[in-house]
């Protein structure tokens, strides 16, 4: 019975040795593989040592654009628009005609006042020739001090008439003048305000003209950034239409006061804009250096961007360790670290898609 049983199990021992001898082969390979893996050689990858620099702070504001200087342009005259000049959008010099006023009637009026200060002219030279021969009479005994001290009364009262009538005739001059619409200063047409044949007065809005050769910036800065606005500030912007172009100007204008309601202070900056690229009324970000901190710097190579998050990879004990770091802003030195590296640490300068956490580096 006893060789019986050993004889059924015969089999199922042999079995038993087989997968025992497979497994034992499998760890074996296992083993071998890692022991490969370690001994794989250390990748050779271009490092750098991580530089602390002096970087400028900046405080970040946002503002609007504003013509240098704008106007209504009124007509100064009354009467009929003759002709106009410009359109929406005419870059104009400073006294170029933008409109003109039907000016007969003012041509008119222009002699008939010259005509009167010829006559009162002459009137007060014959009063003044009188004047003196009543002089010479009254010393003489000829005439009386009544009729002297009337005489002498002629004499100033037509004085003063002929100034009037002078005064009268360079106001009809200069109404002639003004029949001629002109700019007060160079710059370009926002709107026309009458067309030929509009009937005008004194006050009438006949142009809206802004000067934008250069503009200003008006920027809110908050009540925690007031002491560092000064006169002369370097100020450096963007605007959405030029998204790759960054504009520069200096603040000139700051507010002596701020703001009840919202805490903050109203200042201007100057910027240069000869080629009239800059218009007014865009929406500006702008940034004012306020002095300097310390930082970390690493190239921008060495940063790997994936969506919102940005990682760079450090060399510690000969290998790569990840970390997630927050970046400021870049400079031609490179890419400001705020947090996640510190000076001093060796990071990979450049990196590729083989790159990766726990890699062994030379």
């Amino acid at each position: 019975m006893r060789a019986a049983t050993i004889e059924t199990l015969r089999p199922l021992l042999a079995l038993t040795a087989i997968g025992l001898s497979v497994a034992s082969a499998g760890c074996r390979s296992a083993a071998a593989e890692t022991k490969v893996q370690k001994e794989a050689p250390a990748a050779k990858l271009d490092t750098e040592t991580v530089a602390e620099r002096t970087l400028p702070r900046f405080v970040t504001l946002t503002g609007t654009l504003t013509a240098n200087q704008s106007a209504d342009v009124a007509a100064d005259v009354s009467g009929k628009i003759y002709r106009t000049y410009v359109e929406r959008g005419t870059f104009v010099a400073r006294g170029s005609a933008l409109a003109i006023v039907d000016s007969r009637s003012l041509s008119l009026s222009k002699n008939e006042a010259r005509a009167q200060a010829g006559a009162m002219k002459a009137q007060s030279t014959q009063a003044q020739g009188d004047c003196v021969r009543a002089k010479t009479l009254f010393h003489d005994g000829a005439v009386s001090q009544a009729e002297y001290e009337r005489l002498s009364a002629q004499c100033e009262s037509s004085d003063w008439s002929k100034q009037a009538a002078e005064a009268r005739a360079r106001l009809a001059d200069k109404a002639l003048s003004d029949s001629v619409i002109r700019a007060p200063f160079s710059g370009v047409v926002v709107e026309r305000l009458v067309t030929q044949g509009e009937y005008v007065h004194p006050d009438t809005k006949v142009v809206s003209l802004s000067d934008i050769d250069t503009v200003r910036l008006e920027l809110s800065v908050p009540e925690s950034a007031v002491a560092s606005m000064t006169e002369g500030r370097a100020v450096r912007f963007k605007v959405a239409s030029f998204p790759d172009r960054e504009f520069s100007g200096s603040l000139q204008y700051i507010g002596p006061a701020l703001r009840r309601a919202s805490r903050d202070l109203i200042v201007e900056a100057v910027a240069d804009n000869a080629d009239h690229v800059l218009r007014p009324g865009m929406f500006a970000s702008a940034k004012i250096e306020v002095g300097t901190y310390q930082a970390p710097v690493v190239p921008a190579s060495a940063v790997r961007d994936e969506e919102s998050t940005r990682r760079v990879f450090v060399v510690k004990d000969g290998q790569l360790e990840e970390r997630v770091v927050e970046i400021g802003d870049s400079s031609s030195e490179g890419v400001v670290v705020l947090h996640g590296v510190a000076a001093g640490e060796r990071i990979a300068k450049a990196i590729n898609g083989d790159v990766r956490d726990g890699m062994r580096v030379q």
